[in-house]
């Protein structure tokens, strides 16, 4: 229960934090973020029709695909989701930002959108329109980061809304849609992500040694040789948080300065020691 119940309340606040988006950067600075919610958006300025029952109107199709391909309970929490957004954005009694800075409003609304569609994606769920179209493609293409999805297809949105309103709105737009994007990966894997190190050295144990005592990480020995000598070396591999990357290096280069060393992004790192306690734990232990 409490499981489900952290599901449903991260739901209502990424629909919450996306609404805020619209309502205090989006609209008042007539920008179209790509989507559905920015088709929504562009026909409310043409006609005045709120934009949230025309959220609803769209999506209905959508959910009628996501029912069959993404299973009942992500069909359920996307429909929540929805129907929390266009309430949001239509019936919230909240003046919107005073600002004249399009490339703000860019910015700090793509932030705010983002946020939000990566809390309904983290509660198993989505605010519907190109999230839904971006899970698809996803499930399809695990390869490809759900945000990679969201970019192309905005894309296209917000190319026609440049035709609409002009140029410029639609390079403004670009960004806001290109940052919402970003912070959609971030939420959904930011945290979890890593440095992957490999290093290639003859003092490999005293750095491991020194890895594990002073950055309270693992360290895994791979045992390798040169392929034009064939002399046998030892291959450290070591994952290691962002805050961490400093003081890696310290140590490989106070123990050799001829180390070799290499490094691989992984975007996501699951078990124990990189659970969110476990890095504020090594954290504390470090400072």
């Amino acid at each position: 229960m409490k499981h489900k119940f952290r599901e449903y309340l991260l739901l209502i606040l990424g629909t919450f934090s996306t609404s805020l988006g619209y309502l205090w950067f989006i609209v008042p600075n007539r920008l179209a973020p790509g989507g559905v919610s920015g088709i929504a958006t562009i026909i409310h300025f043409l006609t005045g029709f709120p934009i949230g029952v025309l959220i609803i109107l769209f999506n209905i199709p959508l959910f009628l695909v996501s029912w069959k391909s993404l299973g009942l309970e992500f069909g359920i929490k996307s429909l929540i989701g929805t129907l929390c957004l266009s309430l949001f954005i239509d019936l919230l009694p909240i003046k919107p930002l005073v600002t004249d800075q399009p490339l703000l409003a860019a910015v700090f609304g793509g932030l705010l959108v983002g946020s939000g569609i990566g809390l309904t994606f983290q509660a198993g769920g989505s605010t519907g329109g190109v999230d839904i179209a971006g899970r698809l493609l996803h499930k399809k293409q695990p390869g490809t980061s759900i945000g990679s999805f969201i970019l192309v297809i905005d894309f296209f949105v917000v190319f026609t809304a440049g035709v609409i309103n002009g140029p410029m709105t639609a390079l403004y737009s670009l960004i806001t849609v290109f940052i919402a994007a970003k912070s959609v990966d971030y939420i959904q894997d930011g945290y979890r992500a890593a440095k992957a190190y490999y290093i290639i050295s003859d003092n490999s144990k005293s750095i491991a040694q020194r890895i594990n005592t002073q950055l309270n990480r693992g360290v895994t020995i791979i045992n390798a040789s040169g392929g034009y000598t064939g002399t046998p070396k030892n291959m450290l591999m070591c994952l290691v948080i962002r805050s961490d990357v400093a003081a890696l290096r310290r140590i490989v280069k106070e123990e050799d300065e001829k180390a070799f060393v290499f490094v691989l992004n992984a975007s996501e790192v699951m078990g124990e020691g990189f659970g969110p306690k476990d890095r504020n734990i090594f954290s504390k232990k470090r400072n």
